[in-house]
């Protein structure tokens, strides 16, 4: 054999053990799922955002339910945000492999005042005299 093709076929070799080598490793994931509720009421909120992180996040269903399938296991905070409602931060949550996470959530009320907002309309004298114009206009037709 030549001495190119022989490094030729090394370099393939190292290639292929590499490319293979990440098949026998396994990611474990598991399911994290919850309810998400009024604490006054216990009534389910609706639309509410479950984040683990940027890419990792659910909304909630009608009846205040989520569902996070295929997170790898470890320690994640998780960030729990609903408009007119306190964000909650549940720090270091433990997912674990072989059992499913099973969380119930409550938040709180937010009582906020939200800023007064002022609208105001002006017509500019042209409009207005071009209005009463019209508007004298047709009070004299109507009576003469």
């Amino acid at each position: 054999m030549s001495r190119v093709f022989q490094v030729k076929l090394f370099f393939f070799g190292v290639l292929l053990f590499i490319s293979l080598g990440g098949y026998g490793q396994n990611i474990l994931t598991q399911t994290v799922r919850g309810k998400v509720l009024d604490a006054d009421n216990n009534q389910p909120l609706v639309g509410a955002t479950v984040m683990v992180s940027e890419n990792i996040s659910c909304v909630t269903d009608t009846n205040g339910v989520f569902r996070l399938e295929a997170l790898p296991i470890g320690r994640y905070t998780f960030r729990i945000a609903q408009i007119g409602y306190e964000t909650l931060l549940l720090p270091e949550l433990l997912v674990e492999a072989g059992k499913e996470k099973i969380i119930t959530i409550t938040l709180k009320e937010s009582a906020k005042q939200l800023a007064e907002t002022v609208i105001r309309a002006a017509r500019s004298i042209l409009q207005r005299s071009e209005y009463y114009h019209r508007a004298n206009a047709a009070f004299c037709s109507y009576f003469f």
